[in-house]
């Protein structure tokens, strides 16, 4: 459902034009918000279906990139950051929140990106470099030479380098 237009002296589009609130248009093309009914709407109606740059499970993490819509460059001394990759771990944990306990990933990274294009390289440089990790503590599970015992020697129960 499309909501009316506010009036252009509403507070809440210069709201929009204050914080740089965008939206990406049908190349996917970020561009700033003419009001915020116009980001509202695009953020309910279109985010899911253009907004998911890339959706990637590995064998240990789950990687996600989306297009913000709000500019996470706080400095203001480049371009508009609007995309984020963030890596979870594919399990979900037990934490407290205000007093209640819930599930939730853990989340190791995350990287920021001004373009669609940057984010899709970003997104795939880091799927492949956590299965390149993943690939590398397997071949060293079943070696014998895990992370933590990587060069060590087993001689009669004493550990030596």
């Amino acid at each position: 459902m499309k909501r009316p237009r506010r009036p252009p002296d509403d507070p809440w589009n210069a709201l929009a034009r204050f914080k740089n609130f965008w939206i990406l248009d049908e190349n996917r093309v970020p561009k700033i918000a003419a009001d915020m009914d116009e980001w509202a709407n695009f953020m309910q109606r279109d985010f899911e279906e253009r907004s998911r740059v890339g959706n990637t499970e590995t064998a240990t993490m789950w990687v996600s990139t989306v297009f913000l819509g709000v500019d996470h460059n706080y400095r203001n001394d480049g371009p508009p950051i609007l995309f984020e990759t963030m890596v979870f771990s594919r399990e979900k944990y037990p934490r407290e929140f205000r007093g209640k306990i819930g599930w939730s990933r853990e989340d190791f990274h995350t990287y920021r990106y001004a373009t669609w294009d940057d984010a899709l390289t970003g997104h795939n440089t880091t799927v492949r470099r956590i299965e390149k990790l993943e690939a590398d503590a397997l071949a060293g599970i079943k070696s014998g030479k895990t992370p933590a015992t990587k060069g060590v020697v087993r001689d009669k129960g004493k550990d030596r380098q």
